[in-house]
């Protein structure tokens, strides 16, 4: 029993493996055309693989939802998780260079990396509620969220320094907090839309197969194209030059 997708996909990936199996077989054949005299007066032999048509039998087994609902929410936490570290990483040194780096470090109960934290924190308190009941992220709600993840830990930390740098550590916050939060915001969308809710689990061993009802069994035809991409050179407007792939 496997998911659909990674049916499909082992299929897709088998067939690209083909024509790079061809390809080096290509390579070599040119190599012993041009070594001959007379065989380099004929054109080198090449098979391309332009579309293939396949028909596959399954039967669906299950209809899992619980599975792909716990392995996006990891990934929705993973994600929040790498934005908040970015974000608490910006903020934290402009913060310690606002004060003398003695009194930082050595004259309150906090370091820099306590402070990291505590924004990190802020950032991951409601990690659930950056996402609408749509499932789309809100940049104004996760504004809302980091904010008062903020006002939780910043009791904390004004508690343990003694100067007070409540206005910098937002001004710092907010510089950073628009990019920071947008680029999460993509990151997150990106997720949902190339996950779907449910997993199909189904049943493609041909003995397994014919052991099941008619009304069980299901077909699907794939239809793949192969597409050629060459690398070419782009320029910007300063002069560098960069190698890209782009179709042929």
């Amino acid at each position: 029993m496997a998911e659909f997708q990674d049916i499909v996909g082992a299929i897709l990936k088998e067939i690209a493996q083909a024509r790079i199996a061809s390809d080096l077989y290509a390579r070599e054949v040119s190599q012993e055309y041009q070594k001959d005299q007379l065989l380099r007066l004929f054109p080198v032999p090449r098979t391309e693989i332009k579309d293939i048509a396949i028909d596959m039998r399954f039967a669906i087994t299950e209809v899992d939802t619980q599975q792909r609902t716990q392995n996006r929410n990891l990934q929705v936490y993973s994600i929040i998780s790498n934005y908040a570290d970015l974000l608490a990483t910006e903020a934290v040194p402009y913060l310690a260079k606002s004060f003398d780096a003695k009194n930082f470090e050595e004259g309150s109960k906090i370091t820099q990396k306590d402070l990291q934290a505590y924004i990190h924190q802020a950032l991951l308190l409601k990690k659930d509620a950056y996402l609408n009941a749509q499932g789309v992220y809100d940049l104004t709600i996760a504004k809302e969220v980091l904010q008062e993840g903020l006002n939780k830990y910043m009791g904390t930390i004004l508690a343990l320094i003694s100067v007070d740098f409540n206005t910098k550590l937002e001004n710092v916050v907010e510089g950073n907090l628009n990019i920071t939060l947008e680029a999460m915001g993509n990151a997150l969308n990106e997720a949902f839309a190339n996950t779907s809710s449910q997993v199909l689990n189904i049943e493609v061993a041909e003995n397994n197969l014919a052991n099941m009802p008619a009304n069980m069994l299901s077909s699907v035809k794939i239809t793949s194209e192969v597409r050629n991409y060459v690398w070419t050179d782009i320029e910007d407007e300063e002069g560098n030059k960069t190698k890209r792939l782009i179709p042929e």
